[in-house]
């Protein structure tokens, strides 16, 4: 499946960013960890999924690529 996604690095981290939508489902450690490979995926420190709720409001949802499966 092909996403849109942002990459965004500061501070010695960095992290993929997802705009949510009604149709996203869960994903696995496994997918997050591939993602996150710096070697083979995007490379990052974890993936940021965020959820636009109105126009002053954002929910955010924090996956690191550490996470153990």
């Amino acid at each position: 499946m092909m996403r849109a996604f942002r990459k965004y690095q500061g501070a010695g981290n960095g992290f993929v960013l997802f705009y949510k939508t009604a149709h996203d489902v869960s994903w696995s450690s496994h997918e997050i960890q591939s993602i996150c490979d710096r070697r083979l995926g995007v490379g990052s420190d974890g993936l940021l999924f965020v959820e636009v709720l109105s126009s002053t409001f954002l929910r955010s949802e924090e996956h690191t690529s550490e996470l153990q499966s």
